[in-house]
């Protein structure tokens, strides 16, 4: 089976429908250089699940999938303005 994964170049992966996605990671990061727990590969915009097995999902062949990667980040806006606040 034939995967296309599209980030910065497209990739052309022949996969088996044993593989989880966590595998594909993996094959993606030796090609791409971007680390797995970085990586989010969607579907139709829909993020897929690591542990999905290939062969149990609904993904046909010949699938494009994209690949993002995480964003940094996560702190609460205003935090620090609290804090200063609080003193006066």
């Amino acid at each position: 089976m034939q995967l296309f994964i599209r980030g910065q170049t497209l990739l052309t992966l022949e996969v088996s429908g044993s593989e989880t996605l966590a595998q594909i990671k993996e094959r993606v990061a030796e090609l791409s250089g971007v680390p797995p727990e970085d990586q989010v590969l969607l579907c139709a915009g829909t993020p897929l699940d690591d542990d999905a097995v290939l062969g149990q999902s609904p993904l046909p062949e010949f699938t494009t999938l994209d690949l993002s990667t995480r964003l940094l980040g996560g702190g609460q806006a205003g935090e620090e303005e609290e804090e200063d606040g609080a003193g006066q």
